[in-house]
């Protein structure tokens, strides 16, 4: 696990392996940083941030477009006024779901607004502490006037549903409760969470593992 793209493991991984996945968590990229990867003789697939404008492939299971499957639904439902609500630690993953929320708004003439109290940590609770304490507080002081609200992840949706509980507020029908990813949690939730499913990456991983093998040039 590397905490940063300065991290000397990255340099070590690079020179000591016949291929790399890059799993990382939404951190900002330098420009530095993409040159090592790019230069490398090791392949590279990057996973769950996409850098295939830099040419490097790209696994990308939650891309900002998808979320257009949530707001469609949201306004098929009737609602006209759809929050986005956010406690995780901004990120570029992050701000680009809320971007896509606000130009999803503005292309439907939808209302909503937004509600980013992002934390400072995510390595505890991912947002869903935070996101019961900060919710259950718009609600308390009235300051929460939309009919949805789309979560830019299950655990901040968790929170909210749980500082409805707790103020005898029904998910569905005081507010319609959806997060952009449910992390595979949905089905086994009570109250039921509308969410985009994990959707499953083995084909992609095949095709990636391949082109690794086969000495990683030519990425098609």
């Amino acid at each position: 696990v590397y905490t940063d793209w300065n991290d000397v493991l990255i340099p070590d991984v690079l020179k000591g392996f016949d291929g790399v996945f890059l799993m990382q968590t939404g951190m900002d990229v330098p420009p530095e940083a993409v040159t090592t990867l790019k230069r490398s003789a090791c392949p590279v697939v990057s996973l769950d941030l996409d850098l295939s404008g830099s040419g490097i492939p790209s696994i990308y299971l939650f891309p900002e477009k998808a979320i257009r499957k949530l707001l469609d639904h949201l306004k098929g439902l009737g609602h006209q006024q759809i929050a986005c609500f956010n406690t995780c630690k901004m990120n570029m993953i992050v701000q680009g779901r809320i971007d896509y929320w606000e130009s999803w708004k503005a292309e439907n003439g939808v209302e909503g607004e937004l509600f980013n109290s992002p934390g400072e940590d995510n390595t505890v609770d991912y947002g869903a502490v935070r996101a019961q304490q900060e919710f259950g507080r718009l609600l308390d002081e009235r300051a929460f006037a939309d009919t949805a609200v789309i979560c830019t992840n299950v655990w901040t949706a968790l929170g909210v549903e749980k500082a409805m509980e707790s103020r005898g507020l029904q998910v569905g029908k005081a507010i319609s409760v959806c997060a952009v990813n449910d992390e595979m949690l949905a089905p086994w939730l009570t109250p039921s969470l509308t969410a985009l499913r994990m959707p499953s990456a083995e084909k992609a991983l095949a095709k990636c593992v391949k082109w690794m093998i086969a000495g990683g040039r030519g990425w098609r």
